[in-house]
């Protein structure tokens, strides 16, 4: 299982988390791997690596430890607010993300059920890319994805950033 510490765990590019069982790690060997990544009497041998023991072997070069910082905060962050905390909050907002855009008479993309879908919440909107400039000069960042204007809540947004951003797509998109 891999993932990055950008997105919704808040970090900047630059960090990625890969689990391996240690059962399993002797028996994998990495397409790609780096200087860490081999055995130290070989770290020199491009062409005819020897990969180092264990987990090791999937290491690539030096890490960019900037992002590793960033990645550390963000999770601590995260784990202080509360994984099942942030989990529950996110449901309720989405499925308020879900019903206001209805009420304003946006096209969801996707299923209407907060149980059945991420936090992010994708609507139909034709001219997405132009909507999205001037939803940035009204302050309201969303990401436009050919006909779709796609709008990711987190932990730290409330219902009235919501609405706001809701409230301003309708009247770009419906000509409210």
């Amino acid at each position: 299982m891999k993932s990055t510490s950008r997105k919704y765990m808040l970090g900047i590019p630059g960090v990625s988390f890969l689990y391996i069982k240690k059962e399993l790690a002797e028996q994998l060997n990495p397409r790609v791997t780096g200087w860490l990544g081999q055995d130290p009497a070989a770290s020199s041998e491009i062409y005819n690596p020897v990969f180092a023991v264990g987990t090791r072997r999937f290491e690539t070069g030096t890490p960019s430890f900037i992002s590793a910082y960033a990645a550390y905060e963000a999770l601590k962050l995260l784990l202080d607010v509360g994984v099942g905390t942030i989990e529950t909050y996110l449901k309720e907002l989405t499925q308020f993300s879900i019903h206001y855009g209805k009420e304003k008479g946006l096209n969801l993309i996707g299923p209407f059920s907060a149980d059945e879908r991420t936090s992010l919440i994708s609507f139909y909107v034709e001219a997405a890319s132009k909507v999205e400039g001037m939803l940035r000069d009204k302050e309201i960042i969303v990401s436009a994805r050919k006909d779709v204007i796609r709008i990711a809540p987190h932990f730290y947004n409330n219902k009235d950033d919501i609405k706001y951003a809701i409230d301003e797509l309708a009247i770009l998109a419906n000509g409210d």
